[in-house]
């Protein structure tokens, strides 16, 4: 892959999707051959068809820049207006209200409380602040409407954010630039979605 070059990996369940991106991760070994990244690990967040939002009353700017704090600093303030506006164009600014603003420790268990859906559009947004090199995600679309999941893409193509997709809805072919196709068995075809 290259800058500005996209990856949907597709296959029926049990074809070994997430897998890949176990290994892609290496968070497994492989046995032979090897796997080489221009970037280091530091650079590339992982987001999961649950993203994880810890527990513990953390703010709303707490779990958006997780798995980091930044400190109070003019960064933070730029972020504000950030977080504000993609809460907006994500359809999830209502919960501003539900956690009385950014900095108010909440009194609700994050996964417990909100939606998958609502969870899938915050962990974007955090996508969006961190700013990585590489997104890779992990059906991490499925709870949302496909308008829903088009403003998502949108937003990380307008940051100059690469990402390797997991998914099986035929509209996650629009965003990416080439498809990985694994047939659960050893084989796999690559193929060109750009005309």
């Amino acid at each position: 892959m290259v800058r500005g070059q996209n990856l949907l990996i597709s296959g029926p369940s049990g074809a070994g999707k997430s897998s890949f991106l176990r290994v892609l991760m290496r968070i497994w070994d492989i046995n032979s051959g090897n796997i080489t990244f221009g970037i280091t690990s530091e650079h590339i967040l992982h987001v999961s068809q649950r993203p994880y939002f810890p527990s513990g009353g953390l703010s709303l700017r707490q779990q958006i820049e997780f798995p980091i704090h930044l400190p109070q600093t003019e960064q933070t303030y730029r972020n504000t207006g950030l977080i504000e506006e993609l809460m907006v164009k994500l359809k999830v600014h209502h919960l501003l209200d539900r956690c009385g603003g950014l900095d108010s420790p909440v009194d609700f268990e994050w996964q417990e409380t909100l939606t998958p859906g609502e969870l899938q559009r915050l962990s974007f947004i955090r996508v969006i602040i961190h700013r990585p090199i590489l997104a890779i995600l992990d059906e991490a679309t499925n709870a949302v409407s496909v308008d829903a999941e088009k403003t998502m893409y949108d937003l990380l193509v307008e940051n100059g954010i690469n990402f390797i997709s997991v998914g099986h809805r035929p509209s996650l072919r629009n965003y990416h630039s080439v498809e990985l196709k694994l047939d659960g068995k050893t084989g796999y075809t690559f193929e060109n979605l750009i005309n």
